[in-house]
C-alpha cells in the first residue's frame, strides 16, 4: 500500500508541474532550476538511503518528505506569487476560473500529503514517549482525526476563491432549491438500505474475514476507544468525508473536466481511501466502492452536497444499529452472552452457549466459545475437543480455533501434538505479517 500511495504522490506532483508548465513554461524553468550540485547530492543521500538493508522504501520515502517535497511545495507558492494564477480572474473567464480551482485542488493535496506524513512520523516516533496505549485503535482515531482537519483547514483556505456568499454554499451544503424528499427522504432510504444490506452480510457470515480494522478491534478490551470510535465514525466522519469528497473534490473536477469524470474519479478515490481498512474482506470493499458511487450520484444530481452527506450518515448509523439488532434477533441466547460474558458466571455462560448451539448447531463461532470456556474452567476437555473439531471441520483455516485446540490438547497431556500446532501457528502468523509488511510498503 505505501507504494501505491508513493507512485500515486508523484503522479499528482507530475500532474501539477505539468499544469504549471503549460500556463507559463519560461516562469516554470526559471523557479524550478535544480542546479547540478543539487542534484549530485541528493543521488549521494539517495544511494545512501537504498544501502541500508532495513526500511529501504521508509528511508526513501523519508527522504523525499524532508527535501524534495517540501523544495517542489515552496517553489510551487513561489510560482503562484509570481503569476496571474494567484489573481481571481473577471466573472466572463470561466475557464481560467477551473484551472486556479484545479490547481489550487492539487495544492490541497500536496499539502495534505506533506502534513500527514509529517504528523505520521513524529507521532510513531515519539507518541510513545507521552502515553501508552493497550491497542492501535486510539492513535487510529487520532491520527484520522488529525488528517480530516488538516484536509478541511486546507480546503476552507482553497474555497475562498469559489463563487458564492459563506463557506457552506461553496461546498454545496445548501438545499440549493431542492425539495426535503430530494435531499433528506430519498437519501435517508437510500443510506438505510445499504446499512440493511452491509449489516445483513455481516450477521449471516459465520466467519468474519480478517481485515486489519478488525484485528485493531479485537486486540482492543478497552470500552472507551471503542466508544469514541463510535462517535467519530458515526457523528464526524460521515459530515467531514462529504466536505471534502463531494463537497470539494468534485465541484473542482467537474467544473475542470466535467460531471461523468467527477464522478469516477470522486467514488474511486473514496473507495481506495478506505481499501487498507478492510483489506481482506473483497466484499466490504465492494460495498464501500458501490456508496461512494451512490454518494457521488446523488451529488451530482442534486447539486447539493446535502444529499450525499444525509445518505452517508443514515448507512453509518443504520449499520451499526441494524448490525446489533440482527445479531440479536438471529440468535438471543448468544446475543446476551456476548453482552454480559464479563459479568456471568461458569454455569450462566454454559446455559447460554448450551442454547445458542441448540439453535444454530453448526455454529463454529459457538462451538469455539463454549470450547474455549471448558478449557478455561478445565472441566469437559474430551467434549470441548470434540466441539473444536467440529469447528475446524466447518473453518480448517482458522487460528484461533487452532490455538483453542492446542490449549486443550495441553490441559489433555497431549503436549508433542499442542507443540506442533503452536509451531504451524507460529510459522503462519510469520508468514502473514510478512506478506502485511510488504502490502504496506
Amino acid at each position: 500500500m505505501l507504494d501505491i500511495l508513493f507512485f500515486l504522490l508523484i503522479f499528482i506532483v507530475c500532474l501539477d508541474a505539468r499544469l504549471l508548465r503549460k500556463y507559463d513554461a519560461d516562469l516554470f524553468r526559471g523557479i524550478f532550476h535544480l542546479p547540478k550540485r543539487g542534484i549530485i547530492l541528493f543521488l549521494l543521500v539517495l544511494g545512501l538511503a537504498l544501502f541500508f538493508p532495513t526500511g529501504r522504501a521508509e528511508n526513501i520515502l523519508l527522504l523525499i518528505l524532508v527535501s524534495v517535497f517540501p523544495w517542489y511545495l515552496l517553489k510551487r507558492d513561489q510560482f503562484f506569487k509570481s503569476s496571474s494564477l494567484n489573481v481571481f480572474p473577471p466573472n466572463e473567464d470561466q475557464k481560467k476560473k477551473a484551472l486556479i480551482w484545479y490547481s489550487d485542488a492539487l495544492g490541497v493535496i500536496l499539502w495534505w500529503a506533506f502534513y500527514v506524513f509529517t504528523v505520521g512520523f513524529v507521532f510513531k516516533r515519539v507518541g510513545g514517549l507521552f502515553f501508552k496505549v493497550e491497542s492501535e485503535l486510539l492513535p487510529l482515531i487520532i491520527l484520522t482525526f488529525l488528517s480530516l482537519m488538516i484536509m478541511l483547514a486546507l480546503i476552507y483556505q482553497a474555497a475562498k476563491k469559489f463563487p458564492g456568499q459563506d463557506f457552506l454554499t461553496k461546498i454545496g451544503l445548501r438545499r440549493d432549491g431542492n425539495s426535503r424528499w430530494k435531499v433528506f427522504l430519498l437519501p435517508v432510504a437510500i443510506g438505510l438500505l445499504f446499512a440493511v444490506l452491509s449489516a445483513n452480510i455481516i450477521v449471516t457470515r459465520e466467519i468474519q474475514p480478517e481485515t486489519p480494522l478488525s484485528e485493531i478491534l479485537e486486540s482492543t478490551s478497552s470500552l472507551g476507544p471503542i466508544l469514541i470510535f463510535l462517535v467519530v465514525g458515526i457523528l464526524l466522519a460521515p459530515l467531514l468525508e462529504e466536505i471534502i469528497f463531494r463537497g470539494y473534490f468534485y465541484y473542482v473536477l467537474s467544473q475542470r473536466k466535467g460531471a461523468v469524470f467527477a464522478i469516477y474519479v470522486v467514488a474511486l478515490s473514496f473507495g481506495f481511501l478506505h481499501v487498507d481498512q478492510y483489506w481482506g474482506d473483497w466484499l466490504a470493499v465492494g460495498m464501500v466502492m458501490a456508496l461512494g458511487f451512490v454518494l457521488t450520484l446523488l451529488r451530482a444530481w442534486t447539486g447539493s452536497t446535502l444529499a450525499s452527506v444525509v445518505t452517508h450518515y443514515a448507512y453509518n448509523g443504520g449499520v451499526t444499529i441494524f448490525t446489533i439488532v440482527l445479531f440479536a434477533l438471529s440468535n438471543p441466547s448468544y446475543f446476551e452472552y456476548k453482552m454480559n460474558m464479563n459479568t456471568l458466571d461458569f454455569e450462566a455462560k454454559e446455559r447460554l452457549l448450551e442454547k445458542s448451539l441448540a439453535k444454530k448447531p453448526h455454529s463454529s463461532e459457538v462451538q469455539n466459545d463454549l470450547a474455549v470456556l471448558y478449557t478455561q474452567e478445565n472441566v469437559k476437555l474430551e467434549e470441548a475437543l470434540t466441539l473444536i473439531e467440529e469447528a475446524l471441520k466447518s473453518h480448517p483455516d482458522h487460528s484461533v480455533y487452532w490455538d483453542t485446540k492446542a490449549e486443550i490438547l495441553y490441559k489433555l497431556g497431549r503436549d508433542e501434538e499442542a507443540l506442533k500446532i503452536r509451531g504451524d501457528l507460529l510459522k503462519k502468523d510469520i508468514s502473514k505479517r510478512s506478506k502485511e509488511h510488504q502490502r504496506k510498503k
